[in-house]
């Protein structure tokens, strides 16, 4: 009867300890598929349809609040019925396997000011925890930009499994590069 009250509690601590450290792999794996250009382990761990509609969101909101919504002006009007349509085809021309990969290496964004320089980038620095059991964030900072994190937050899907669905932007850098 011991052994078997001692199998339960090993069995148990482990599936704790995998189930906490579960995420810390998946961004690990995340992180070793980006700097391997591996599109296909990067086509498994992102949920690329959520995140190019967070983009979307998260850009479209920045640009509404940086230009405001005054809904007599007709500049702005005729703003609200084209710019979504071009952000659509940018986002979905820049959130790929390639541009996820850029995002982790270099900790900034491929939005079109953000061009890669020629020389290599600066250390990324990774500050990683749980936002609640079911999320896990974790903040990219370049040394040569630190006012510009990049937060990574993946999903949990299953037990063990892990997702990228978001990657939360500094304002900053969508309404000024």
């Amino acid at each position: 009867m011991r052994r078997i009250v001692v199998a339960l509690a090993i069995a148990a601590a482990l599936f704790a300890v995998g189930y906490l450290a579960s995420p810390y792999y998946a961004f690990y794996k995340l992180e070793q598929a980006a700097k391997a250009h591996d599109r296909d382990a990067l086509e498994d761990d992102v949920d690329f349809p959520a995140l190019r509609d967070d983009f979307k969101a998260q850009i479209n909101a920045a640009l509404l609040a940086k230009t405001g919504t005054d809904p007599h002006n007709p500049l702005v009007q005729l703003g609200l019925l084209i710019v979504p349509a071009i952000l659509d085809r940018l986002i979905d021309s820049y959130v790929t396997p390639d541009g996820v990969a850029t995002m982790l290496t270099d900790a900034r964004a491929p939005m079109p000011g953000n061009r890669r320089d020629p020389e290599p980038h600066g250390h990324v620095r990774f500050d990683q925890g749980y936002d609640g059991l079911g999320r896990f964030k974790v903040t990219a900072t370049e040394d040569r930009h630190p006012d510009k994190p990049l937060t990574f937050v993946l999903a949990r899907r299953g037990l063990f499994g892990w997702k990228l669905v978001r990657i939360e932007l500094p304002l900053q850098q969508v309404t000024s590069d």
